[in-house]
């Protein structure tokens, strides 16, 4: 992965800032000030609320880093859309996610979700448990959806702290805990529709295909890294 990494100036951590489009960790106040239910993007100057925790999302300080548990019943991060438009990632694009699944048996699963405009599929999701104890990436716009969706599967069969990261442009590249597990060139750049409507992390929607488990940091850079 690339290796221009800064300070950033709202956490003091050093991470890759080049790119970086949207980020939320909750282990870090400022993006969740320990009270309420507003998270806050660390990649925005403003730092704005981002999103809401739906149901019974918690602040899980139990981990080993603090992070964002959810109970499989509706629990969500209501992220605001325009703060992520997949349409704008005309040079691919690269999303991590720290991933704590409350057991290997849950199926059909939703770590993160964009939805159509419509609300009722997706222009991109990270999903688990479609496949039994696998990780994929799916999307209903640009390079066809099962062709993206089979060549991403990453295998988690355990339920310790992972990170997910896939970076998609002319090919789909797919790391867990930092080593390269699949890599598959398509020829041209992966895009995606421009999209209104749901932005969740945490399920597909309105309380459907729930995960279980805890979600630490997400990165999104606006760049295939």
């Amino acid at each position: 992965m690339g290796s221009k990494f800064g300070i950033l100036a709202s956490t003091g951590n050093n991470i890759q800032t080049e790119g970086l489009m949207f980020y939320i960790d909750s282990s870090i106040k400022k993006s969740y000030p320990r009270t309420g239910t507003n998270v806050f993007n660390l990649a925005s100057s403003s730092l704005t609320p981002t999103g809401s925790f739906i149901n019974d999302t918690i602040y899980d300080s139990s981990t080993i880093t603090p992070s964002y548990a959810f109970d499989g019943n509706g629990d969500r991060i209501q992220l605001i859309p325009n703060d992520l438009d997949f349409s704008s990632f005309t040079n691919g694009f690269t999303m991590s996610v720290w991933v704590k699944l409350g057991n290997n048996t849950q199926t059909g699963t939703y770590i993160y979700s964009r939805r159509n405009s419509a609300n009722n599929n997706n222009i991109f999701s990270i999903i688990y448990g479609y496949v039994s104890q696998k990780y994929e990436i799916y999307n209903l716009s640009g390079l066809a959806s099962q062709t993206l969706r089979t060549n991403s599967q990453i295998t988690v069969s355990d339920t310790n702290w992972h990170n997910i990261c896939y970076s998609v442009g002319s090919s789909a590249r797919g790391y867990l805990d930092g080593i390269l597990i699949t890599d598959v060139s398509y020829g041209s750049t992966v895009t995606f529709s421009s999209s209104t409507g749901d932005n969740i992390i945490g399920d597909f929607g309105n309380g459907t295909n729930d995960v279980y488990g805890n979600i630490g940091s997400f990165h999104v850079y606006n760049q295939v890294l």
